[in-house]
């Protein structure tokens, strides 16, 4: 059992020529489908196909901005002040720990976290905030809980972890998943460490 927004509960796989695929149809006439209505979308990047996959191209090389970066806790879509007062309103209604919602928006700073997984792996927090570092695998454990529980863009987390760039941050939490997915000592260090950060 997961959270309903996790993994593959928010997505679905799509077969790469299934007829259901409609992103050709944005960048020509041939692949179009009679039931998508695509001048709406292509107005919105200047009403061209060439247009459209300009933009496709500059989102690809340059990144692009994304309002799930800016997701509290993975639970709430709002700025700091709207969170302090929701964390307070949901305080007055009983202990946090028995309120996993609630439990999802307190932030812990990047220090809890690294000092936590450090402790749990039994390694110095130096070698998970270095550039290169030979626990790779341990490093991007931590970016991954430092995403989770201290709202940290990938952006900040790389600045802290050895000034990596946010697209190699976002590489190696899509490397670590796919790795925790086949070895179960990361998984289950994973969740371990993701239990104790939440009874903090």
């Amino acid at each position: 059992m997961g959270h309903l927004y996790q993994g593959r509960y928010k997505a679905i796989l799509v077969e790469k020529d299934s007829p259901w695929t409609t992103l050709k149809g944005y960048l020509g006439v041939s692949w179009r489908k009679p039931w998508v209505n695509y001048d709406e979308v292509l107005a919105q990047t200047g009403g061209s196909s060439r247009k459209y996959r300009e933009f496709l191209q500059d989102g690809i090389s340059q990144g692009y901005a994304t309002p799930w970066e800016k997701l509290k806790g993975q639970v709430v879509l709002a700025n700091d002040e709207f969170v302090a007062k929701l964390s307070k309103s949901l305080g007055r209604r009983g202990s946090l720990r028995e309120q996993p919602s609630a439990k999802a928006i307190e932030k812990l700073t990047a220090e809890q976290v690294l000092r936590t997984v450090s402790r749990y792996l039994k390694i110095k927090p130096e070698e998970l905030t270095r550039r290169r570092t030979p626990f790779r695998d341990y490093r991007a454990m931590a970016m991954e809980l430092m995403y989770q529980y201290s709202r940290m863009t990938q952006r900040e987390i790389g600045q802290r972890l050895g000034k990596l760039d946010y697209s190699a941050v976002s590489r190696e939490r899509k490397r670590f998943r796919e790795r925790s997915q086949g070895e179960h000592s990361l998984e289950e260090s994973m969740e371990e460490i993701g239990r104790i950060l939440s009874q903090r």
